[in-house]
């Protein structure tokens, strides 16, 4: 069992080890902290996320699959978004018995076998038992953070660690925030049917103000106020006034893995920008991929600024 415990007086970083590493943004929040380090090792095995992190970071050394790192150096930083899929209170429930969240094991045997001076592990918000089996494995319990603090994105995540829990200031930030240029618009397409009801106001931070129907739909609320319940969720649409739904790596629909939002007189999926800037990650840091890639990079990735703010605890 890891008897890694909470460090108060914090020494210099020498190696970092991301596992799962995807397009790099560990390493993106530490220089957004400006914590300095020496050598960052990365175990991915997508070949677009590591062309995007090559292109942006060239002195990353690229170690492969997870599964094969059976010896290594004195780690000062371990990192991991393990796939999350098999644990989301939204997918398939599998949890332990999915092989992405299985991977969850190959962390906690690096973690093992480096005996990092501090680690962060993110998660989504997944039912009690398995947030309680994760737990007791790393002998902390998680913080639960949400983007919407730092970003216009509804994203909640717990993270283990053995850091300190930041104290962030919200921005306040909704998409308008952050929009770009687009000339989609879904409205002019004559074949699909959008139906629009009052704004209503979630606790996520989302506006819900309507959806597109799908062929042959009936619609089985219609007292006026069209909850977001009768459209699937990738034909959704959202204000922009409000937050944006969860970036995903696989989306559905006409929302894919943004989601819909309605822009004044235009509703469509958001822009591979966008999507950086609801990510925190700067603008064209994707660039060297194609749109579908990036997105499919960036809802598997980290919000940069929150885990600088967790960071920070290094400095």
């Amino acid at each position: 069992m890891i008897t890694v415990s909470v460090n108060r007086k914090v020494e210099p970083i020498r190696n970092v080890l991301s596992l799962f590493d995807g397009i790099s943004c560990g390493q993106l929040a530490l220089q957004r902290a400006k914590v300095p380090y020496e050598k960052y090792y990365a175990s991915e095995i997508e070949d677009a996320s590591i062309k995007v992190t090559q292109t942006n970071f060239p002195n990353t050394i690229q170690l492969g699959d997870v599964t094969k790192i059976t010896d290594f150096p004195e780690v000062d930083l371990l990192i991991a978004g393990s796939p999350c899929q098999g644990f989301s209170k939204s997918g398939s429930k599998l949890n332990f018995d999915d092989p992405r969240s299985v991977l969850f094991f190959e962390f906690l045997r690096v973690l093992k076998l480096t005996q990092p001076k501090y680690f962060l592990l993110e998660n989504v918000v997944m039912d009690q038992w398995a947030t309680n089996v994760i737990s007791y494995f790393l002998r902390t319990n998680p913080y639960e953070l949400n983007s919407s603090l730092v970003s216009a994105q509804n994203r909640p995540r717990y993270y283990w660690t053995n850091l300190p829990s930041p104290s962030i200031t919200e921005k306040g930030l909704c998409l308008d925030d952050i929009v770009g240029s687009s000339s989609k618009n879904l409205l002019s397409d004559s074949s699909l049917d959008f139906i629009s009801c009052p704004p209503s106001n979630t606790d996520t931070g989302l506006i819900f103000v309507g959806g597109f129907k799908t062929r042959n739909q009936t619609m089985w609320i219609e007292n006026g106020k069209l909850l977001s319940r009768n459209f699937r969720q990738g034909y959704r649409v959202y204000s922009s006034k409000g937050k944006s739904s969860t970036l995903t790596a696989n989306g559905g629909g006409l929302g894919g893995c943004s989601g819909l939002y309605h822009f004044g007189e235009i509703i469509r999926p958001l822009t591979r920008v966008e999507c950086e800037r609801l990510q925190t990650v700067p603008d064209n840091y994707t660039a060297c991929i194609s749109d579908s890639q990036a997105k499919k990079a960036l809802g598997n990735g980290f919000t940069v600024d929150m885990i600088a703010e967790i960071f920070k605890g290094l400095l």
